[in-house]
């Protein structure tokens, strides 16, 4: 299989799993790599990854616990690339390119176990000095990940998971969409650089049809004192 210009193909260093990856797109974060490891699946679950991009969360979630994935992403030379790597690593995993808003239609109505995704958020960049223009910018963000939510409730069956990643200072925002669709937050866990840091990261597990009542999971911190990596990161990354 040749590669395009523009186009590599990346070890993931985990399993003997490769991923594709274009300089047109964006590459997968650590966030990715975190949220792989938070969400705990079973082999016997049927997850759905909204927003796959090209495939990096579900093959560290893959690696992880073997459950069934099924991807869903918008972008077509994503997932020109998303289908490649899944070739690559012979794995059946289908992938769809649609709109996650309307996955429900093609997927069914409470079919998954599990939903995970990476939501989009706004993270940095050049700050508009037009006020109204700024706050519809972040606003487009909020909403992306109140369609992921309304997206999750309607593919989950009752009693089905919800995990993502989202900016540990809008964690009351985040907990708000998943509430207003269905989803019960119930274990979160922050992320910060070091221990002494403020976090930066919130990894959190919502539960369709359940209770009130979310677990605060241990801090995670990346870096000792020192600056060198701490054991739960090197556990994370196969690195102990």
């Amino acid at each position: 299989m040749s590669i395009d210009e523009g186009v590599r193909l990346d070890d993931l260093q985990y399993k003997g799993l490769y991923i594709y990856q274009s300089s047109s797109l964006p590459a997968f974060t650590q966030d990715t790599v975190l949220l792989a490891d938070f969400a705990k699946l079973k082999q016997t679950d049927n997850a759905v990854d909204l927003g796959a991009g090209t495939g990096a969360l579900t093959l560290l979630a893959y690696g992880r616990y073997k459950a069934s994935f099924t991807c869903v992403e918008i972008n077509p030379e994503a997932v020109r690339l998303l289908r490649r790597t899944m070739e690559y690593n012979k794995l059946s995993v289908p992938v769809y390119e649609l709109d996650f808003s309307n996955s429900h239609k093609a997927l069914g109505e409470g079919v998954f176990s599990a939903v995970l995704s990476n939501p989009p958020y706004f993270q940095g960049g050049t700050k508009s000095p037009d006020a109204d223009r700024e706050q519809s910018r972040r606003s487009s963000k909020q909403n992306a990940l109140n369609e992921v939510c309304c997206a999750a409730f309607r593919l989950l069956r009752h009693g089905g998971k919800f995990y993502c990643s989202y900016p540990a200072g809008a964690l009351p925002q985040a907990f708000m969409h998943m509430q207003n669709n269905g989803l019960m937050p119930k274990r979160y866990r922050l992320v910060a650089n070091t221990i002494k840091a403020p976090p930066y990261l919130a990894l959190i597990m919502a539960q369709k049809g359940a209770k009130p009542g979310a677990k605060a999971e241990q801090l995670l911190f990346l870096r000792d004192d020192d600056f060198t990596y701490s054991n739960a990161y090197l556990k994370i990354y196969h690195m102990e």
